[in-house]
């Protein structure tokens, strides 16, 4: 866990996407349910929801970023090693 706050940030085409859905959101509530606080509560918490869920899948993208350089390098370190041996012998 972190512990320092820390930000993350929507790529711009991401961002436009939760904008729209957010906006498309609020208009339905305001033109629909304007007096309705448990729907109003309900995709509060939906939105905060889906935000988090986009945050995970992130934090599980840059995982296998670094596991996958931390694999290459070991494998290129393995590599160097083996070709040390193979001018030892």
């Amino acid at each position: 866990m972190h512990c320092l706050p820390v930000s993350y940030h929507y790529e711009l085409d991401a961002l436009e996407v939760a904008k729209t859905y957010y906006n498309d959101q609020e208009t339905y509530l305001q033109n629909n349910h304007q007096n309705d606080s448990f729907l109003s509560g309900l995709t509060a918490q939906a939105k905060g929801q889906v935000h988090r869920l986009a945050m995970v899948i992130l934090a599980m993208d840059n995982a296998q970023k670094v596991l996958k350089d931390l694999k290459e390098s070991r494998n290129k370190r393995n590599d160097e090693n083996l070709s040390k041996k193979s001018m030892v012998i």
